[in-house]
């Protein structure tokens, strides 16, 4: 989610919100007086149901792809450390994963349903008995899955409010 989209998307909502507001005390002003409305109902509510119902349903498709990313970390995560359990090493690298330019023992792909995709790394310790898996899911905002030999599965997800741990499903 960057900021050039969703700042002027957030303020066309939050606008449309006002202005649906301000028609209904209009309504209720007009229906006060009596005085006739039909017209005034119909061009009044248009822009503003649309634009909230679009804001909606694309925050909602964005959160979703954010979801099935953070989804797709923890399988992988749980792959990995079956790996880990089993040979006593984590893998060096995921097959169809392509290594990071800033990091040539990291590797990463892009993943998310409906639509947006996110950045998603994979970066084993140099003895390779511990791993990390971490999803960006915004500039200030990370999801993690950790694990390797002998060393429980966990995930965490980092954010402006601290961190905090998720149960893996």
């Amino acid at each position: 989610m960057t900021i050039d989209f969703w700042g002027p998307a957030f303020i066309a909502y939050l606008w449309s919100i006002v202005s649906l507001l301000i028609n209904i005390i209009r309504i209720i002003v007009r229906a006060y007086k009596k005085e006739q409305q039909i017209k005034f109902v119909k061009t009044r509510f248009v822009r503003p149901i649309l634009t909230i119902c679009i804001f909606l349903i694309v925050f909602s498709f964005v959160q979703q792809s954010r979801f099935s990313a953070n989804k797709y970390a923890m399988e992988v995560g749980k792959e990995i450390q079956s790996i880990a359990d089993t040979n006593g090493i984590c893998p060096e690298k995921i097959q169809g994963w392509v290594v990071s330019e800033r990091d040539p023992n990291m590797y990463g792909t892009m993943y998310g349903k409906y639509g947006t995709k996110y950045p998603v790394k994979y970066l084993p310790s140099e003895n390779r008995k511990e791993f990390t898996i971490s999803v960006y899911n915004n500039i200030d905002e990370h999801f993690y899955v950790t694990g390797g030999v002998e060393l429980e599965l966990r995930a965490t997800h980092s954010g402006p409010g601290g961190s905090k741990e998720v149960p893996i499903e």
